[in-house]
């Protein structure tokens, strides 16, 4: 696995995106979350029905798959310049706010074409 956990190529391409964005701020991606084993999605799901934020169901989400990141800092709000940056250039990554359908502006999933 790559960094975070990551497959190897959504690592890879995260790296290159982080480059760009580094370029672009003087400094790298706070990363929350990356790879969660089976065992802790379900302690999130827990977390979840127990009034805690949104958990995909065990065995589906991408964060199991090394394919999400959760990022924090800047980009964990919407509205700032940062996630504006990376909604403008992530994909060229392969790289996509998925997020943005369950209100979580910290969620970004790992997508080639």
């Amino acid at each position: 696995s790559g960094r975070y956990g990551l497959q190897v190529p959504a690592s890879n391409s995260f790296t290159d995106l982080e480059n760009k964005y580094r370029q672009q701020f003087g400094s790298g991606f706070v990363v929350n979350d990356g790879w969660r084993s089976y065992e802790n999605q379900v302690k999130a799901m827990e977390k979840h029905k127990a009034g805690g934020p949104k958990a995909a169901t065990p065995g589906t989400s991408n964060h199991g798959w090394g394919t999400a990141v959760d990022l924090g800092g800047p980009i964990g709000n919407a509205n700032s310049a940062q996630h504006a940056w990376l909604r403008q250039n992530a994909a060229q990554f392969g790289w996509h706010w998925v997020g943005q359908r369950y209100g979580e502006p910290w969620h970004w999933e790992y997508r080639p074409q």
